[in-house]
């Protein structure tokens, strides 16, 4: 059975390897975008992009924009095609570990239902499980993106508690949010109609074995794309369960510290069975 999320969302994947031109011939529905246009993505649509950090000059490195997705179904045909095209465009024979390419998740804001004590939640469970996340926020074996602190840096707390402030004294205003707190370049931002998470590395998956002219690993890419979909997925379903633990998480969010990669293995523990890990 095929049951909607009951919200939309979407992702970009960066990747040093893609070439714009022939990834926008290969996926169907797609545009060719450069963000110097200033032209407006159309969400109904793939958009395939250059990235200031990873374009060069002759169009190589860039990311693609899946189009708004509303099922599971859905998002397996859409990252299994992006995989074949970059297969079929050996966009991978650049790719290289712990690049600073990565992978940003949009839920659509309709997943929290406009609802203050949510985000108050979910903003309260990001600090008080900021290492775990991180530790998820990657492969095995691997390691964080070398750019994570620059692209998805952790929030000091002062800047979560502003926020609470923020959200308990004002209507949800997510543009308002971003402009207050200058919000574009830490772990996860509010937009006009989205939560962006923003820690994941680039899910694909270097093969060991690099003899061969094929240095990635289609499965285990795949694989790890759901891994880190479900951990947001689940997170964010957790935040408005009736299960949701207050006083756990508050306990843990008291009692963080300026310790943002720092993994706790009693909290670690409680962070796996959340994701479902």
């Amino acid at each position: 059975m095929n049951k909607d999320f009951g919200y939309g969302m979407g992702y970009e994947l960066e990747t040093y390897g893609i070439i714009l031109k022939k990834a926008s011939a290969l996926i169907p529905n797609s545009s060719l975008y450069t963000k110097e246009s200033h032209e407006y993505l159309d969400y109904s649509k793939y958009n395939i992009t250059n990235e200031i950090d990873l374009t060069d000059e002759l169009l190589c490195g860039g990311e693609i924009i899946s189009p708004i997705i509303y099922n599971e179904i859905e998002l397996e045909k859409s990252i299994k095609l992006v995989l074949d095209v970059l297969e079929k465009t050996k966009a991978y024979d650049r790719v290289k570990r712990n690049s600073s390419a990565s992978l940003h998740f949009h839920f659509g804001l309709e997943v929290l239902e406009k609802n203050k004590e949510y985000f108050i939640r979910l903003i309260k469970f990001l600090k008080a499980f900021e290492g775990e996340i991180y530790e998820y926020s990657h492969a095995e074996g691997d390691e964080l993106r070398r750019t994570i602190g620059i692209f998805a840096r952790p929030y000091h707390r002062k800047v979560v508690e502003e926020i609470i402030k923020y959200f308990e004294n004002s209507e949800p205003n997510y543009k308002g949010i971003n402009e207050y707190l200058s919000l574009k370049k830490y772990m996860f931002r509010l937009g006009r109609k989205t939560i962006e998470f923003r820690t994941c590395n680039n899910p694909l998956v270097d093969n060991e074995i690099i003899s061969t002219d094929k240095l990635f690993d289609y499965e285990k890419s795949y694989e790890q794309f759901f891994a880190y979909f479900h951990m947001w997925q689940n997170i964010l379903i957790y935040i408005k369960s009736s299960n949701y633990e207050k006083d756990l998480i508050e306990s843990y969010y008291e009692n963080m510290r300026e310790n943002p990669y720092q993994v706790i293995k009693e909290r670690e523990r409680v962070f796996k069975r959340i994701i479902k890990k």
